[in-house]
């Protein structure tokens, strides 16, 4: 099975290697864009240093959940829904610290998050489904980043969408 790429979504991907940095990546035969490569340090600084991710979804209902994941002391992950009738219904903390490494190395390494088309925010209408993510680094070593998107242009969304919303369905049988 091919890797997607990351930008449109095809499968028709060629790994390779850079010989003289060392490094293997991905080109999609169908956009020509290389993903999933740098010069090897860059990567591993965000995954070293990534001290809290957010992701807002809105939905089609208008409703919308944000997931944040702080690393402190200890990692934890605060999820929260904001209902169509505009109340906020907010979720326990959970610890996520054993899950933290796991998690930033596939969301660098195998769904290739920086390599997600990030849209203008002029090109999300208001209320329209979808996504906001935003991820700083511990002590600025790295610049803050934020991606836009629509489910459509990034397809590994998909992914990070049925972990964020499963979480909410199994808070909800908990209630």
């Amino acid at each position: 099975m091919n890797t997607i790429c990351p930008r449109c979504g095809k499968g028709d991907t060629i790994p390779f290697s850079d010989s003289v940095l060392h490094t293997v990546g991905f080109e999609c035969a169908n956009c020509h864009q290389d993903f999933g490569v740098d010069d090897g340090i860059l990567m591993k600084k965000r995954e070293e240093n990534l001290i809290s991710f957010s992701l807002t979804e809105v939905l089609e209902d208008h409703s919308s959940y944000t997931v944040k994941i702080i690393k402190e002391d200890a990692v934890k992950m605060e999820f929260s829904k904001t209902l169509q009738d505009g109340r906020v219904q907010s979720y326990y903390p959970v610890d996520f610290t054993a899950e933290f490494d796991k998690f930033t190395i596939m969301l660098f390494e195998s769904l290739f998050v920086m390599d997600w088309n990030n849209l203008p925010v002029t090109e999300i209408k208001p209320g329209e489904p979808c996504f906001k993510i935003q991820m700083s680094f511990e002590d600025d070593v790295l610049p803050k980043v934020t991606i836009r998107g629509k489910e459509e242009t990034a397809p590994y969304f998909k992914v990070l969408h049925m972990l964020f919303t499963s979480l909410f369905e199994k808070g909800e049988e908990n209630d």
